[in-house]
């Protein structure tokens, strides 16, 4: 009896599908919903594109920081266990392919950042991948070793930062990183009053 009710219910089905066009629509929109599809596929990793130089030459600036490492001195970053060392001189050497290599100077302020403006007859920013920037001197005497952090004993490329606006020219500001000296021994370090 209960074979024959569904035989019944299935006959009706297919009576009622069949006279009209729209259930047979129905249908096969129901059966296409029941096929799955595969899942997308991945999004591609995202790769930062390579940042380039401008194509305008311009005269380029570069800065850094430079620290004594391992000494309290005034404001101490307990984080890097070093502080920002003033009055520490930096270098910048570019070897354009002349005879001579430009050599130019930057001292570091209170906070031990400096900056260094190379004049546009000398290097812009078409030669700044000829450049490197080393550690030259500390003002003191107790923390006077030079660290190769950021390869400050061996010399560190320049990296691209940004075009700033110095009055109404454009320059180029690359980035030099951090640089250390650090004392002969900690024994050594400077004691603030």
């Amino acid at each position: 009896m209960v074979e024959a009710r569904g035989r019944v219910v299935q006959l009706v089905v297919l009576l009622l599908i069949s006279s009209s066009a729209e259930g047979v629509n129905e249908v096969e929109e129901k059966a296409k919903s029941l096929v799955r599809e595969p899942p997308p596929p991945p999004p591609p990793l995202f790769i930062k594109p390579p940042f380039h130089l401008p194509p305008v030459r311009l005269p380029m600036a570069v800065e850094g920081v430079i620290y004594c490492r391992s000494c309290k001195l005034r404001n101490y970053d307990r984080l890097l266990d070093a502080s920002p060392l003033p009055g520490a001189v930096a270098e910048l050497r570019c070897n354009n392919g002349s005879r001579r290599e430009l050599k130019l100077n930057g001292t570091t302020n209170a906070d031990g950042y400096f900056l260094i403006q190379a004049p546009m007859r000398k290097v812009t920013t078409f030669g700044s991948h000829k450049c490197k920037v080393f550690l030259m001197s500390s003002p003191l005497a107790s923390c006077n070793r030079r660290g190769n952090l950021s390869g400050g004993v061996t010399g560190v490329y320049l990296r691209f930062e940004r075009i700033i606006k110095v009055g109404p020219n454009q320059w180029a500001l690359f980035a030099a990183g951090y640089f250390e000296f650090c004392p002969a021994k900690t024994t050594l370090c400077p004691h603030l009053p």
